[in-house]
């Protein structure tokens, strides 16, 4: 028994520094949304031989009609809790009331490498488009004051999307 006991207390003093050095994971409140994040989890590493930030989530869709495209905003700080990016996410998808789906989307960002071990991820709703051809976007004000908790200077200016000239 005590052999066992030895065995347990060792491998949980060996993973806990593991642990201890894993991303944090946020998922943004928002009660109007068509589409609940039910899990998230974000993690700095090796995809296809270039270092990303990967972001996976799973998520279910809480309205009453049927979802024909998504778009995730995901938000990535820094070691030092300091802005870092916005990456949005986008999918097709055939998401019936109820219907749940999951995805992954890779960030390469080229200050990815700031993220390792102590970054902070959050993910969020951003846009989802309807069959019937309406479409639900993000209000920023909803968002933003959970955002400004990690970093207080954060605005929403960092939430819009660059144009490609």
């Amino acid at each position: 028994m005590k052999t066992k006991l030895l065995i347990f207390v060792i491998c949980i003093l060996w993973l806990l520094p593991i642990s201890l050095l894993a991303e944090k994971s946020i998922i943004l409140t928002q009660e109007n949304a068509p589409l609940k994040i039910t899990e998230y989890k974000v993690q700095y590493g090796l995809y296809n031989r270039q270092k990303v930030i990967s972001h996976s989530v799973k998520f279910l869709n809480i309205s009453d009609k049927q979802i024909v495209a998504i778009r995730i905003g995901f938000i990535s700080f820094t070691v030092f809790n300091e802005f870092l990016h916005k990456f949005t996410g986008f999918g097709l998808a055939n998401l019936s009331p109820n219907g749940e789906d999951k995805g992954i989307w890779n960030d390469n960002h080229y200050k990815s490498f700031l993220f390792q071990n102590y970054g902070t991820g959050l993910a969020y709703v951003d846009a989802a488009r309807f069959e019937d051809g309406t479409i639900w976007k993000v209000n920023e004000a909803d968002i933003l004051p959970q955002i400004q908790e990690i970093e207080e200077s954060f605005t929403a200016d960092l939430l819009k999307e660059k144009k490609e000239k």
